[in-house]
């Protein structure tokens, strides 16, 4: 039985006239360049506190990515990554049921 982040779509993209809005899932560790120079932006810092080295980064990612309970995208317009974003799934009693 899929677990709640397995039925999430890998890839999901809305086209508002001239413009494609997306969510695409994070390919590790192929994405880690992009995250890496990101995490490390002035302004990002402060909101992530993930301004480590590469290989603290990618073991720090790895974990995340087989968490069964979340998703990690890359928020797309045009097919360029513009953003990131981890989409957490939590189970409540009588909310979310597996099954």
């Amino acid at each position: 039985m899929p677990n709640l982040s397995q039925i999430l779509p890998n890839n999901y993209e809305k086209k508002i006239a001239d413009t494609v809005y997306g969510l695409r899932q994070i390919q590790y560790p192929d994405d880690m360049p992009l995250i890496y120079d990101w995490m490390h932006k002035e302004h990002v810092i402060p909101q992530w506190q993930l301004n480590e080295p590469m290989p603290k980064l990618l073991a720090y990612y790895e974990k995340m990515i087989v968490d069964d309970h979340q998703k990690l995208y890359f928020i797309t317009i045009n097919g360029r990554a513009v953003g990131y974003i981890g989409w957490c799934i939590k189970k409540y009693a009588g909310v979310i049921k597996e099954g």
